[in-house]
């Protein structure tokens, strides 16, 4: 599986802009990596580390106007889960 997201701003400074991710129960979101040659930067949490939700703040505290940033997340496949049929 190949996922890979550009993030683009074409108005004003973003203050607060964010990313949520959300995924099966079966993977480990680890984070999104910036694949491009930018000083944006992005952190991702949640809550509960084993949690299917995160939240990922770009460039805190805001995204400057007209920057841009391709990312890709960093997934894991989770070794304790077992499909049942």
């Amino acid at each position: 599986m190949v996922v890979f997201a550009r993030l683009e701003n074409q108005g004003e400074n973003a203050y607060g802009a964010a990313i949520y991710v959300s995924t099966s129960s079966n993977l480990l979101f680890s984070s999104l990596i910036v694949k491009d040659q930018s000083d944006i930067q992005i952190e991702c949490y949640s809550e509960d580390r084993l949690s299917s939700q995160r939240s990922c703040n770009i460039s805190a505290p805001f995204m400057k106007s007209l920057s841009q940033v391709g990312a890709a997340p960093d997934v894991h496949h989770h070794r304790s889960f077992t499909a049942h049929l």
